[in-house]
């Protein structure tokens, strides 16, 4: 089942925030969602961490209550190059999230449940340092929608939306692409996230990439 960019997960607002909370009602732990060593060493990438996200957060205003945690994990993928110029190198990188769906009286607890593609890209952008380890980027604006379509991921045909934006790369101002898709998986929702210098044209690698992601199903969400 795919996520429509109308109820596209809640990309890392909370994540970034980390905000602790007591008496937890939902404990939930997603599976990690990564590409394969193989896909992304043919493609040019290395493999930056995966690293394990724990949150607690009130969930009282989405109509349930009192407060939830969940683990999600969160998988980052970089290609640099020499740019045309000789100067600053071009960067490409990808983002793999897992977070897990569980469901309270039949809504979805999930932090990642209510926002566009839009707020989605803007807050996974601030997190590529986190699972880089570098400073390198800065704010991401402008987003402007300039293209969606349909990607095989995880078995299902997901709904890939691209968009135009400025950002600061390495402390320069450059044109990027964002391309942005979520689909549920087991008990998890898995969001991932691409992002080329317009100059330095990715796309084709990185939905390949995409393509490849794996996430492993809970057998106990199963039976």
């Amino acid at each position: 089942m795919k996520v429509r960019h109308s109820a596209a997960p809640l990309l890392l607002a909370t994540l970034v925030v980390l905000a602790g909370c007591t008496g937890t009602l939902v404990d939930a732990k997603a599976s990690p969602a990564t590409v394969p060593a193989d896909a992304y060493e043919t493609a040019g990438y290395v493999h930056g961490n995966t690293t394990a996200v724990p949150l607690t957060y009130p969930v009282g205003k989405f109509g349930v209550t009192p407060d939830v945690k969940v683990t999600s994990y969160v998988s980052g993928y970089s290609k640099s190059v020499e740019g045309a110029d000789g100067g600053s190198n071009d960067t490409a990188a990808l983002l793999v999230v897992s977070t897990p769906n569980a469901r309270i009286a039949g809504q979805s607890v999930n932090p990642f449940a209510h926002a566009t593609n839009a707020e989605l890209s803007e807050r996974a952008f601030r997190l590529l340092d986190r699972v880089k380890g570098t400073s390198e980027y800065g704010e991401l604006g402008d987003l402007r929608e300039i293209d969606r379509g349909e990607q095989a991921v995880l078995g299902d045909s997901v709904e890939v939306v691209t968009f135009a934006a400025s950002a600061t790369i390495d402390g320069n101002a450059t044109e990027v692409r964002i391309h942005v898709l979520s689909v549920e998986h087991g008990d998890d929702v898995v969001v991932a996230l691409g992002v080329h210098e317009v100059g330095f044209d990715e796309s084709a690698a990185l939905r390949g990439l995409m393509e490849r992601i794996e996430h492993e199903v809970d057998p106990a969400a199963d039976a």
